[in-house]
């Protein structure tokens, strides 16, 4: 019997993708390159955003002097959070389970990028939101899904 549904945000409940193609466009970077160091600053162990470790303003300063745009870091982030679009589809599912299931999230995620993403409006939707930010721990390490649980 299944008692509750757990949801991811990026890429099941946002489209984050999109706006980084949008980034990398701007300088003229190649979206590989470019997205693999938006992973090594979001998971980096040392200093990784998704790990609380920075908050968006300084990744974003990373990520510009890497690619030595350091000019970028202010715009980058300006766009980030507005260029998520909600999936439609999986908030009309979130909203056929709603009620009928506990709901919750799990998501790797840069500090208060959920507060401010307020299209998405996830706290009405899930009463539990396990952000690897806040706890210092990502996915997939097992004590994530623990805490979750917890």
């Amino acid at each position: 019997m299944i008692k509750a549904v757990v949801f991811d945000v990026g890429g099941v409940l946002c489209d984050w993708v999109t706006v980084v193609k949008t980034m990398a466009a701007s300088i003229g970077a190649d979206y590989q390159e470019f997205y693999d160091a938006f992973l090594l600053y979001s998971f980096d162990p040392k200093t990784g955003s998704d790990l609380g470790l920075i908050g968006m303003d300084e990744f974003f300063a990373k990520l510009a002097d890497h690619f030595s745009r350091p000019e970028k870091a202010k715009v980058w982030r300006q766009e980030f959070v507005p260029g998520f679009k909600r999936i439609e589809p999986t908030f009309e599912l979130v909203k056929e389970l709603k009620g009928k299931y506990k709901l919750a999230l799990l998501t790797n995620a840069k500090i208060g990028l959920w507060d401010e993403w307020q299209e998405g409006n996830l706290p009405q939707y899930f009463p539990v939101i396990v952000d690897s930010a806040e706890v210092q721990v990502l996915k997939p390490d097992e004590k994530i899904f623990r805490i979750l649980l917890d």
